[in-house]
């Protein structure tokens, strides 16, 4: 399957090897060293782990199942109580040298963040920062209260 036709929150079957078919979710993309990078969480042994995967494996590995939840249903279990509005989260949560720091030589930058973070709010009532992104290298997400 094409990478364009992956959409948050739905559910895939990942071919590893011959033997071996997990079910995963998509929860996103994020810009690595020159390549777009495919985030998917799966459970093994009752433990929620998560997989990246480059464009190729996506397309020769990944297969359609169903979509099985929304995006606030994805992200909800992954909320935090400690922030006060959009930018604490962001100043929290966000790796600096991925957020504030980018505006030195990206103007602008943390910016587009946050009007990013707008818009998944205005369009799906939640919004979240990846693992990547992350702090505490996990996951987390804000509602407005």
């Amino acid at each position: 399957m094409k990478t364009t036709e992956l959409e948050i929150g739905s559910r895939y079957n990942y071919q590893m090897n011959s033997e071996t078919v997990l079910e995963v979710t998509y929860v996103g993309s994020y810009e690595g060293s020159g390549y777009t990078m495919y985030d998917f969480t799966y459970m093994n042994d009752g433990v929620e782990k998560s997989t990246t995967m480059f464009e190729r494996a996506v397309e020769s590995c990944v297969t359609p199942i169903k979509k099985t939840t929304t995006i606030y249903g994805l992200f909800e279990k992954y909320i935090v109580s400690d922030c006060t509005n959009l930018e604490d989260f962001a100043c929290r949560y966000r790796k600096p040298d991925r957020y504030k720091l980018r505006d030195s030589y990206l103007p602008g930058y943390s910016d587009a963040v946050l009007e990013s973070h707008r818009e998944d709010l205005r369009k799906y009532g939640i919004t979240w920062i990846s693992r990547h992104e992350s702090v505490t290298g996990k996951v987390v997400a804000f509602v407005n209260k």
